[in-house]
C-alpha cells in the first residue's frame, strides 16, 4: 500500500519551496507535473504557488506553461541545444509541437537572460567562480557548496561542477579538493550520480549547462 501523497500548504520544507520555485519559475511546469515530481497534491502545491507569491516565466501567462514534465523538458532542452527543429523534436518524443514550440520559446529567453555573468568573473572559470554561478540555480550560498550539508541542493551544485570540471580534464583528487572533500572517490561517486541526478533534479541539469554557457563566454572574451 502506497502512502498518501502530502497536503498540507503549511508543512513545507525550505528545499521543497527551494525546488517547487525552481518548477515553475524556470521551467513554467503546471501544478499538476510539480505534484509528480514533490509528491505533493495539486492542491497543495496551488495553494504553495499562491502563498509564496511564485509566478510563470517571463513572457507567459496563466494557462501558457510548458505543460511538460521534467523528464520530457530535460529532453526538449538537449534537443534546443543541439539546434533540432521543433517538428522533429515533437516527433521524436510523440509531442504536441504547439507544446514544444512553447518550451523553445521558454529555452530561447532563459539562455538570453543567462547572457551575462557575476560580476566577479573574468576571463577563466575555476571551481570558484563555478560555484559563483551555480548557487543561485540551486538557491544557496556559494561558499555552502563546500560545507557538510548533504541536502539535495547542494549535492546538485557540487555534482554539476564536478561534471565540468572533468570535462576540462582534472583528476578526481583535484575536483574532491576543490570542492572541500580529501577523498577522490566522492569525486568518483558525482560522477556517477550526474546521469540520475540529471533526470530527477532538474536543477542539475541547469547548473551544469550555466556552467558550460559561462566556459563559452569566457572564451570569447579570451580571444577578443
Amino acid at each position: 500500500m502506497t502512502a498518501p501523497k502530502k497536503s498540507n500548504p503549511r508543512y513545507w520544507t525550505k528545499e521543497e519551496e527551494k525546488r517547487l520555485r525552481y518548477l515553475r519559475e524556470s521551467l513554467g511546469l503546471t501544478p499538476a507535473a510539480i505534484s509528480e515530481i514533490l509528491d505533493r497534491t495539486a492542491y497543495s502545491v496551488k495553494a504553495k504557488i499562491a502563498a509564496l507569491d511564485i509566478d510563470l516565466p517571463k513572457g507567459f501567462t496563466r494557462g501558457q506553461g510548458t505543460t511538460l514534465p521534467a523528464s520530457q523538458m530535460i529532453e526538449v532542452k538537449r534537443a534546443w541545444m543541439r539546434g533540432e527543429t521543433i517538428a522533429d523534436c515533437a516527433e521524436r518524443l510523440s509531442l504536441f509541437e504547439p507544446r514544444v514550440a512553447r518550451a523553445y520559446r521558454l529555452l530561447s529567453k532563459q539562455e538570453r537572460e543567462r547572457a551575462t555573468l557575476p560580476p566577479q568573473i573574468g576571463t577563466y572559470i575555476g571551481a570558484k567562480e563555478m560555484a559563483l554561478i551555480v548557487a543561485p540555480i540551486c538557491g544557496i550560498k556559494p561558499t555552502a557548496i563546500k560545507g557538510p550539508s548533504r541536502l539535495k541542493p547542494y549535492v546538485c551544485a557540487r555534482i554539476a561542477i564536478a561534471r565540468a570540471l572533468r570535462e576540462r580534464g582534472f583528476s578526481s583528487t583535484v575536483i574532491a579538493r576543490a570542492l572541500g572533500r580529501t577523498n577522490h572517490t566522492t569525486a568518483l561517486h558525482w560522477f556517477k550520480q550526474f546521469g540520475p541526478y540529471s533526470r530527477h533534479y532538474p536543477e542539475t541539469l541547469a547548473a551544469y549547462e550555466a556552467i558550460k554557457n559561462a566556459e563559452a563566454i569566457t572564451a570569447e572574451r579570451r580571444a577578443a
